[in-house]
């Protein structure tokens, strides 16, 4: 199948943080189409790009769950394995991801696009963040509990 190019860039014109701005725009359509809010942090200390919130009572367990998310974007196809992602995360973020006493839930969110800018608005893949998958996310948020930590001191 041939794919034609859906605009040209010019050499050296694209922004620094194209590849950023477009995984927060992505996120940010999937997130509207299911009613959740996208939060904006000015500084990612936390491994936190942005919070995705719902309005929704998930009674009993939470009115108003949310997940905080760490964005990356990448044009290398080589990332992606038959069913996941195989994404490098730096020790120091992917202890602060996984961290069992958060007191917010987080997700690691890497957004794979063709290499040449000119198809990242070509795409037959919005099945990873659909509106079932983005529902189920923001229920299971819904039951998190952050573990306590006894500090040994």
């Amino acid at each position: 199948m041939t794919v034609t190019h859906s605009h040209v860039v010019p050499e050296g014109s694209l922004p620094v943080s194209a590849m950023e701005d477009l995984s927060l725009a992505y996120l940010n359509m999937i997130a509207s189409a299911c009613g959740l809010t996208v939060g904006d942090w000015t500084q990612d200390y936390d491994g936190r790009d942005t919070t995705l919130s719902s309005s929704v009572d998930f009674y009993p367990d939470m009115y108003g769950p949310k997940v905080d998310v760490q964005l990356k974007c990448t044009g290398q196809s080589s990332v992606q394995r038959d069913d996941s992602i195989a994404w490098p995360l730096k020790s120091h973020v992917y202890d602060m991801l996984s961290r069992r006493n958060r007191s917010t839930p987080a997700l690691l969110c890497v957004l794979v696009v063709p290499e040449e800018v000119g198809h990242w608005l070509i795409t037959d893949r919005l099945d990873l963040l659909t509106l079932q998958v983005m529902l189920e996310l923001m229920e299971e948020a819904s039951r998190w509990q952050p573990e306590l930590i006894t500090s040994t001191r």
